[in-house]
């Protein structure tokens, strides 16, 4: 079980950071992340609404999981576990390292607070639960 895990989150994290890479490749550092400023006129920066929509698919998407991993529909190692956690926490962090950039402002920051806090829940019931409660699935 232990060899499945390693490879789902070895690719896990290799989509995710091809992604992130092309995203970047794609975008490069044109403009900010701030949706609606004075300094910018009222003008909305479609990575901001990209960034956004990722935001609220990964964090539904991670709570459907969750509810899943409850009712166990889901098993624990299963890719689309392990991905959405990795997935998860990769855009909590990347919310904060925009916002402590000063790219964004603070209720930007607070909507990928709760990616991070989903991921590492995710993380958490794959990592630390099957060891506390001897779960064998």
């Amino acid at each position: 079980m232990q060899h499945k895990l390693k490879y789902n989150l070895f690719y896990s994290v290799l989509i995710v950071v091809v992604c992130i890479t092309i995203a970047l490749l794609i975008h490069g550092n044109k403009a900010s992340y701030k949706s609606i400023d004075s300094k910018h006129n009222g003008v909305i920066d479609p990575r901001f609404v990209i960034f956004l929509l990722t935001s609220y698919v990964g964090l539904w998407s991670g709570l459907a999981v969750l509810v899943f991993r409850i009712i166990k529909v889901i098993k624990c190692h299963s890719f689309i576990n392990v991905f959405l956690s990795v997935f998860n926490v990769f855009l909590g962090i990347s919310g904060i390292l925009v916002y402590s950039g000063n790219e964004a402002a603070i209720p930007f920051l607070h909507m990928f607070i709760y990616n991070l806090a989903i991921g590492i829940i995710l993380f958490f019931d794959i990592f630390f639960l099957n060891i506390l409660f001897d779960r064998t699935e």
